[in-house]
């Protein structure tokens, strides 16, 4: 089928409120009309790879000809140019400063906190309780990296304020980078409040004074504090502050949205609730032994991938599939549209956690799976994700059964693929 463009543009906004205001079924559409196709923002050219082999090539091979730029990001104003955002080489240098806070050995380490700090939040709980799920696992989330990356004493002051600023921040900065108009006033106050609040957590954290936040330095903290007295190049004050944004935006609302998100798969899915269930009790805490546990999740990331869009600009003119893009033009790629596509998944809206078993994805394309994004720019802190999420699944799930109080939950697309809005009530095992 030969690339085409979209159609369906308006004058001068092309297809921006689309974007705005029904982004999921848009990057869907495309899926049907090429390998790349092609669609305007405001007058300027953009293009969405639909093709899996097309986004690992954007991804590896062309990473060093497609960078993130520095217009059109969502999370910039929260993250500043933390390893998320940062591109180049001195993306490259923060990896790798970064990257031993994630070994294996080290996320093992952070676990007990995690757990800690779900047990702690349903040991509040009562039978048959009405429960805001994504506000309470925003809080677990959030009071387990404070924990663990962070090393606080007593996180739960610190992780309310960033339970609570955190979606403002994200729903607003999504706005802002798809409204047609200014937003109203009153929105950008809320932001700027919202935004404040999260900084001065992030000050707080990064204030190399006795008697702070943390019992003693963090493996994290230590490694960047560190590095700025061996006067690598960049890191200074400013630099530090955004990579401790970087972690805490990253590290609690893409855990709780993706636990959030399953646990309303397990409550729609009796049959499968169960057999994790029983997974759980004879695993007995032991992580490693809960592979059903972890196919579930893989699942629940397929269905509903934290980051939905991703976008890349071109430093250069280059050739994607039939599509010439030129400099400067915004690239996308959807994980939740290629998660999705009846090409690869048989049954695509079906949640099916076996079908990451060993052999039964054998043809898939590598590109076809991305939650965690691949090449240079792949998620650092993948494995400690992964954990976070099976940990709190495991620890809840353990003494509670989840029911979500509607059966359709609308995913709501802004920076994350984020609930809506989730209740569920709270019933205690025997």
């Amino acid at each position: 089928m030969a690339d085409a463009a979209m159609p369906g543009a308006l004058p001068v906004l092309g297809h921006l409120p689309w974007l705005r205001w029904r982004p999921l079924e848009f990057v869907e559409r495309q899926r049907a009309l090429g390998a790349v196709t092609s669609f305007t923002l405001r007058r300027h050219p953009a293009y969405l790879v639909n093709d899996p082999d097309l986004v690992w090539r954007l991804l590896t091979e062309l990473s060093g000809e497609v960078g993130r730029g520095r217009n059109g990001d969502k999370t910039r104003a929260l993250t500043g140019n933390g390893l998320g955002s940062s591109d180049g080489d001195f993306h490259r240098q923060q990896r790798r400063l970064i990257q031993p806070v994630f070994h294996r050995e080290r996320v093992e380490s952070y676990v007990p906190a995690v757990r800690e700090a779900a047990e702690q939040q349903a040991s509040r709980w009562t039978e048959g309780e009405p429960v805001d799920l994504v506000r309470q696992m925003l809080a677990v989330a959030a009071t387990g990296v404070l924990a663990s990356l962070f090393g606080v004493r007593s996180p739960e002051a610190m992780a309310h304020e960033v339970a609570a600023a955190l979606p403002t921040c994200l729903d607003i900065a999504s706005r802002r980078a798809f409204a047609s108009t200014r937003l109203p006033s009153t929105s950008g106050r809320r932001y700027a409040a919202a935004l404040g609040r999260l900084h001065a957590v992030a000050d707080a954290l990064g204030r190399r004074v006795p008697g702070g936040p943390a019992e003693a330095p963090s493996f994290f903290l230590s490694r960047l504090w560190e590095a700025q007295d061996l006067g690598l190049p960049g890191l200074d004050d400013q630099q530090v502050h955004d990579e401790i944004m970087t972690m805490l935006v990253a590290g609690v609302e893409t855990v709780a949205t993706t636990v959030c998100w399953t646990f309303y798969l397990l409550g729609r899915h009796p049959d499968i609730a169960v057999r994790v269930e029983d997974e759980i009790r004879q695993a007995a805490g032991d992580l490693t032994e809960l592979s059903h546990l972890r196919r579930v999740v893989r699942e629940s990331l397929r269905l509903f991938p934290p980051v939905w869009l991703v976008r890349r600009r071109a430093a250069a003119p280059l050739r994607l599939g039939g599509q010439k893009v030129g400099a400067g033009a915004s690239v996308y790629f959807s994980p939740y549209g290629l998660h999705r596509d009846p090409r690869w998944y048989t049954d695509p809206e079906r949640f099916d956690p076996d079908r990451w078993l060993p052999g039964r994805q054998r043809g898939l394309p590598r590109g076809a799976y991305v939650p965690f994004g691949a090449g240079v720019h792949r998620c650092v802190g993948e494995a400690f994700g992964v954990s976070e999420v099976t940990t709190i699944l495991a620890s809840i799930g353990a003494r509670w059964r989840i029911v979500p109080a509607s059966a359709r939950v609308r995913p709501k697309a802004v920076v994350t693929l984020r609930p809506d809005r989730m209740p569920v009530t709270v019933h205690r095992r025997p």
